[in-house]
């Protein structure tokens, strides 16, 4: 007889995830089609977004919405905008480009966005078309205990 699972020790988030139009379909893909995410992390108090293939082909016309507009380098640089996001060629299967947004320290004084979600639309090389939304929530690393002093981003 299973065990009963405890309880989840988390609130659920409310993320809004981006509308899809009308008659689009979301098309996860399968194990033998790119698989480009999005995702956040903190390194040494640096806040970073990471486009990513996990397939084990490339990814083609890759772009990339963010529900909430991110501002980085101390507020100066829209993050939305950066040409990473909105035209990318090519992503090699396997390839992971960080980018640098803002120290953590910094993101949280200027009360950026918490909660969002991305969407992600690319192709194959065969011209087939994929498209995901990711939540995430950033929230996660605002109360980590943080043993180094993060860069100061003037």
């Amino acid at each position: 007889m299973p065990r009963p699972r405890p309880p989840s020790l988390t609130p659920p988030i409310s993320v809004t995830l981006p509308t899809v139009p009308v008659g689009l379909l979301l098309v996860l893909p399968g194990p033998q089609d790119p698989a480009v995410q999005v995702d956040f992390f903190v390194r040494d108090g640096l806040l970073y977004a990471e486009v990513s293939n996990v397939g084990p082909v490339p990814a083609v016309a890759v772009v990339i919405k963010f529900s909430a507009k991110i501002t980085g380098l101390g507020g100066r640089v829209s993050v939305n905008d950066l040409a990473l996001f909105s035209h990318l060629a090519f992503l090699a299967a396997g390839r992971r480009i960080e980018v640098l947004i803002d120290t953590l320290e910094a993101y949280i004084a200027r009360r950026e966005p918490r909660e969002l979600a991305v969407a992600i639309a690319y192709k194959d090389e065969a011209g087939k078309a994929f498209r995901r939304s990711l939540p995430h929530d950033l929230g996660i690393y605002f109360d980590l205990p943080r043993a180094v002093s993060p860069l100061r981003i003037p």
